[in-house]
């Protein structure tokens, strides 16, 4: 199950629960826990087999595990990039534009 995790306060909740949250993120806005608290933005979490949580990013539509989807990169687009961006799913946004534009097809992650 896929979950918001708060990045300052570490907060996590489900969809159901903040679907008004999770419809901004998957509209790629940036959010805000409230107002006061400018800068403060959702990463995606899942529970793995143990119970921990750990960061997903979203890859056509499908979640994976950063360092998985990184395995798959190519090195030259994904150093080029390195970096450049402070959240993972901004990373793999990114590589996804740059991968068409070098090979001419989507970056799969199987």
């Amino acid at each position: 199950m896929t979950m918001l995790m708060h990045i300052d306060t570490g907060s996590v909740d489900t969809k159901e629960n903040w679907k008004e949250i999770w419809d901004e993120c998957e509209k790629g806005r940036e959010l805000h826990w409230d107002e006061e608290e400018k800068g403060a933005p959702f990463k995606y979490m899942e529970f793995n087999e143990c119970g921990s949580l750990y960061e997903v990013v979203k890859v056509n539509g499908e979640w994976f595990e950063p360092d998985a989807v990184a395995n798959l990169m190519d090195d030259e687009i994904r150093e080029s990039l390195h970096g450049l961006y402070e959240e993972e799913q901004e990373l793999v946004d990114a590589y996804c534009v740059a991968h068409k534009a070098k090979f001419g097809e989507e970056f799969v992650v199987n």
